[in-house]
């Protein structure tokens, strides 16, 4: 079938019911397949429909290049998984950076956004279909995704150095 659409509001959110029954409401609309993601089964409505899947937890890294669009609370490693995958974002802050993330990853042409108080089923469909419709936000992704592809030796040696720092502080020289 189509790829899924994917909704977390942050795996430290445990006030997210909310948003899952708006996207509940938005992804049967929209005829799509949907990933709920929240370690808060609580959160999410009792019963599902077949074409919507609740997972405590899943590799965003693994999920996001399989999705359509991730909708999400705005946090910064949650955002790069998105920009690293090439996938549309909406993002519905609920505090801190959250609100100058969206604004950010607006103004890079890569998604939409909407507060949390003002997330409803109607309104998210029509973001959620403004989303999947853009041709010019697919592209836009595509190349976010390619800038950060081509920092990633970069990214890599770092990783690798703060690693080797890392093995040597906790076993010493016999790390060497």
């Amino acid at each position: 079938g189509d790829a899924p659409l994917v909704f977390t509001p942050g795996s430290a959110n445990a006030h997210g019911a909310r948003l899952f029954a708006a996207a509940l409401r938005a992804v049967r609309r929209l005829g799509r397949r949907a990933v709920f993601l929240t370690p808060h089964r609580d959160q999410v409505p009792a019963v599902l429909p077949p074409q919507v899947h609740w997972q405590p937890y899943v590799p965003l890294g693994a999920l996001l290049p399989h999705a359509a669009l991730l909708l999400h609370h705005g946090g910064i490693g949650t955002l790069a998984q998105a920009l690293r995958a090439g996938v549309p974002q909406m993002v519905v802050p609920y505090g801190w950076d959250q609100f100058d993330n969206a604004c950010r990853l607006r103004a890079m042409g890569v998604a939409r956004s909407c507060p949390a108080y003002r997330l409803y089923a109607r309104p998210l469909q029509r973001h959620l279909h403004a989303l999947l419709n853009d041709a010019g936000l697919h592209r836009r992704c595509a190349e976010a995704a390619a800038r950060m592809a081509a920092d990633a030796p970069a990214q890599a040696a770092a990783w690798d150095a703060i690693c080797h720092r890392i093995d040597h502080q906790a076993f010493g020289e016999a790390a060497r």
